[in-house]
C-alpha cells in the first residue's frame, strides 16, 4: 500500500509496524482508528509531494530531499554532531511549516557524548519544544537509523533514565507523532544547526529567527531543490 511512499520515506511504522522508523503515542483517550486514518492521510501527503517532485508512478531508488509535510502538520528535523578534537557532542533541531518556512531552531551543547547519544537529545528536545508551543500533529525526522530504532524499540542502557523517561512521558500526550529514518541530505538544516553548539557551554540556545548559516539550505529545501541516490 502507497508503495511510493515506502520507497521514498523508508517503512512508516505507523502504518506498517516494521523496523522501527516510527513511533506513535500510545494516550488511550485517543480513537485507534483515528489515529491509523490520519497516519494514512499523511503518507497520502507525502506520496503526492513525491510524484509532483519526480513526475513519475514508482521510484525504485530512494529520493535524498526534504518535503513539506502535510497542511497543518509541522516537521521537525533532528541531528547530532561530534568533534573528534575535543571529544564532544551537540544536538540541533530545526521547526518548519508545510511551506517550508523556519518557526523555529535550536542548539544544545552536551559536552562529552558520542554522536550516537547526541540524537536522542535532539528528539527529545524537539518534543519538548513542540509541546510547549501546542503543535498537536508532528513528523519527527533523523538521519541517525540506530537513534529512530531505539526511540522505537527501547533503550540502551547507556542513555541516562530521566532522558528515557521524559521522551516516553511526552509521546504519551495527546498528539499525533511520527518519527521518520531519512537520508543526510534531507537532514542539512539541521547538522547546520547542531554544528553551531560544538565546543559551547552546555545547555540549549533557540534560535527564534533563522541563522543566517542556514538560510541558503533552507531556500534549496523549500524550493525542492534534489538529489536521487542511485546504487552502483
Amino acid at each position: 500500500m502507497i508503495q511510493d511512499g515506502r520507497a521514498a520515506l523508508g517503512l512508516l511504522v505507523t502504518i506498517y509496524g516494521n523496523n522501527g522508523i516510527s513511533f506513535v503515542f500510545r494516550n488511550k483517550d485517543l480513537d485507534p482508528r483515528g489515529v491509523v486514518h490520519r497516519s494514512i492521510c499523511l503518507a497520502k501527503g507525502y506520496n503526492k509531494s513525491i510524484k509532483r517532485l519526480t513526475n513519475t508512478n514508482c521510484l525504485s531508488q530512494p529520493v535524498d530531499i526534504w518535503l513539506r509535510p502535510p497542511c497543518r502538520v509541522v516537521k521537525i528535523n533532528t541531528d547530532g554532531a561530534f568533534s573528534m578534537t575535543r571529544v564532544v557532542a551537540s544536538s540541533g533541531v530545526v521547526f518548519r511549516d508545510e511551506k517550508g518556512e523556519w518557526l523555529l531552531g535550536f542548539s544544545r551543547s552536551i559536552g562529552l557524548a558520542t554522536v550516537l547519544q547526541s540524537k536522542p537529545w535532539a528528539i527529545y528536545d524537539g518534543l519538548q519544544l513542540n509541546w510547549d508551543r501546542g503543535f498537536h500533529e508532528v513528523i519527527v525526522e533523523s538521519d541517525s537509523k540506530e537513534a529512530v530504532e531505539l526511540f522505537n524499540n527501547g533503550w540502551d542502557s547507556f542513555y541516562s533514565n530521566w532522558l528515557v523517561k521524559e521522551i516516553r512521558t511526552l509521546c504519551r500526550q495527546q498528539w499525533l507523532v511520527t518519527v521518520l529514518h531519512i537520508s543526510r541530505r534531507a537532514n542539512k538544516v539541521a547538522d547546520i544547526d547542531a554544528k553551531l553548539a560544538l565546543g559551547g557551554q552546555p545547555g540549549l540556545q533557540v534560535f527564534p529567527d533563522l541563522v543566517s548559516e542556514a538560510l541558503h539550505q533552507l531556500e534549496n529545501d523549500a524550493l525542492g531543490t534534489q538529489f536521487v541516490s542511485v546504487s552502483v
